[in-house]
């Protein structure tokens, strides 16, 4: 025991740090949990309601007016105005009242009554991609389910039974089955990765700034010394106390805050909590490293802080990495987030085994291998060069 000694003093030198530095003490225990649910209570409705639009054409006919009530009575979509002209609504798309113009010709209600193809326009606002397209997908919606009824109408004309028409209007009834994401809403796909991404910055850049720390305080040559030449008790004694609370925060992320915002997640494997302390550690050996090499604290937040952007576009989830150029492909295998991310995402919505999260697992171990290894290097060179300083 005596040789981890050094390792005990060092935690306890840590502790201290951090609850003495400003700084690390926002980073490593206000900020996980403050954005957390910062980021979280903005998507706390998760989902566009009421997007207002404009109805060009509603009254001409029972037929138009009836789509028009129908638009009115879902949930997406709310009718703002009803315009006269398409040259006014166009207007109040140009002036951001509206997101979206329905219009129905004047000859739609003459086409629907002589049974002919006829068309509803759609114009939308497509800057705002999200509600652009819950307005199609609303539509579209009520024009199905509008084809399905007018052809029932027509078959029952023709003589067939209530049942038979309903079977002849419909011959192919698809039964669309949501296997994550289930209320399909843009809140329940971007949270998972916000949080995931909130804890490895946070983590990142406090692992960082306590090494930057040392550096700014010329205790590096102090602090290896301490060790007897036994580096890995730096990364052990200062890694251990990064890891137990950050642990906790994954805790309380993955029961309540999870539970707090609605966002799906089947259970805790043994798997998942594996993947989760391999993910942690990775983070700290990364941080450790790039925090050497920085002589003063507000250099790490500077840097580190403006790397998050690049981390959630390379992670595949605005953009399947598959898509990706190759070269962004190898960049996005570097960091712990892209490969835990699929791994929570194959455990948490579909309940996967450790035989298919393997490859993503093998991906984590390898990050954290690789960071402690060049953490141990970089701290063997600076020990090296420090000894001749002093000589």
């Amino acid at each position: 025991m005596r040789r981890y000694k050094s390792a005990f003093d060092i935690f306890k030198r840590e502790l201290s740090n951090i609850f003495g530095d400003r700084s690390l003490f926002l980073i490593s225990i206000v900020l996980p949990i403050f954005y957390a649910f910062f980021y979280g209570t903005i998507y706390m409705n998760k989902q566009e309601v009421d997007i207002p639009v404009a109805v060009v054409g509603a009254w001409q006919s029972e037929v138009t007016s009836n789509f028009a009530h129908k638009i009115e009575a879902s949930e997406k979509m709310h009718i703002a105005y009803y315009a006269a002209s398409i040259e006014e609504a166009k207007i109040l798309l140009e002036k951001e009242k509206i997101e979206g113009i329905i219009y129905f010709p004047e000859n739609f209600t003459r086409n629907v009554k002589l049974r002919k193809q006829t068309d509803i326009k759609l114009l939308v606002n497509n800057s705002r991609f999200l509600l652009s397209t819950s307005i199609n997908l609303t539509l579209n919606e009520i024009i199905i389910d509008f084809t399905n009824k007018k052809r029932e109408e027509i078959f029952r004309l023709s003589g067939n039974s209530y049942e038979q028409a309903q079977k002849l209007s419909e011959p192919i009834n698809l039964n669309f089955i949501r296997l994550s994401n289930i209320a399909n809403t843009y809140g329940d796909y971007l949270l998972p990765i916000a949080l995931i991404l909130i804890l490895q910055q946070t983590l990142l850049i406090a692992t960082a700034e306590s090494f930057a720390k040392e550096n700014q305080e010329n205790k590096l040559f102090f602090l290896i010394r301490r060790t007897n030449n036994r580096l890995q008790n730096i990364l052990l004694g200062k890694g251990i106390i990064y890891l137990f609370i950050f642990s906790i925060y994954a805790a309380i992320y993955f029961h309540f805050i999870y539970n707090f915002f609605g966002l799906y997640f089947r259970e805790i494997t043994f798997t998942f909590f594996i993947s989760i302390v391999i993910y942690l550690f990775s983070i700290i050996s990364m941080g450790f490293f790039f925090g050497s090499f920085f002589k003063k604290k507000i250099y790490v937040l500077q840097i580190l802080v403006f790397s998050t952007y690049p981390l959630f576009f390379i992670a595949g989830v605005s953009f399947p990495i598959a898509d990706q150029p190759i070269f962004y492909q190898w960049i996005s295998r570097l960091f712990p987030s892209t490969p835990f991310y699929e791994i929570f995402f194959k455990i948490g919505h579909f309940g996967a085994n450790i035989n298919e999260v393997l490859p993503q697992l093998l991906n984590l171990i390898l990050i954290g291998i690789l960071s402690i290894i060049f953490f141990y290097t970089r701290m063997w060179y600076l020990n090296n060069r420090l000894k001749k300083r002093k000589i």
